[in-house]
């Protein structure tokens, strides 16, 4: 068979454990997404809390009464969002 230039094909040949060995947790990525998980929870709970806020003002009595729900579906969301965001940064 011919070989192809630049076909480095040894490192696949090594087993996963010995490729593994260099790896490990970096406690840098995890302390920076964590920063991030919470600074991006902290505007985005000001943001939803507005648009909340919003809602609830202009919709009088009853809206008043379902304030609890869209409160939490609110929050729900800015915890999702702000998970995201911090394990995408501790991934870079």
């Amino acid at each position: 068979m011919t070989e192809r230039r630049g076909d480095d094909r040894q490192g696949a040949r090594e087993p996963y454990a010995a490729r593994a060995e260099d790896r490990g947790t970096s406690w840098i990525s995890v302390i920076l997404g964590l920063l991030t998980a919470l600074g991006a929870g902290l505007i985005l709970s000001g943001i939803v809390g507005g648009i909340v806020g919003a809602i609830l003002g202009t919709g009088g009595r009853q809206s008043a009464t379902e304030g609890g729900a869209s409160g939490l579906i609110g929050l729900l969301i800015t915890l999702l969002l702000a998970f995201l965001i911090g394990g995408y940064a501790a991934r870079m």
